[in-house]
């Protein structure tokens, strides 16, 4: 609810974000290509795979999953789906 309140008053709530790739060059990419201050993200948060990125996000509770879907151990879908039913 404070996040529509903030929105409401003008203000912006500060969001955070967890990239989910196997591929570290294409994490870096996406990172390095994108003004984050300017969509309001303060916080970029990183996962190798679909088992690490569902651990990070049931602790850390990011506003926005951006997640590769060919993984091993977990791929994206497997973890979308999981998150979802938490």
């Amino acid at each position: 609810m404070e996040d529509i309140d903030a929105e409401i008053s003008g203000g912006e709530a500060e969001m955070k974000i967890l990239i989910v790739d196997d591929e570290e060059l294409t994490k870096e990419g996406i990172i390095s290509s994108i003004h984050w201050d300017e969509l309001n993200i303060h916080e970029i948060l990183r996962a190798d795979d679909g088992t690490t990125g569902l651990h990070m996000a049931r602790k850390h509770r990011p506003d926005i999953i951006l997640s590769d879907v060919r993984m091993p151990r977990m791929d994206g879908l497997v973890m979308i789906k999981t998150k979802s039913v938490l």
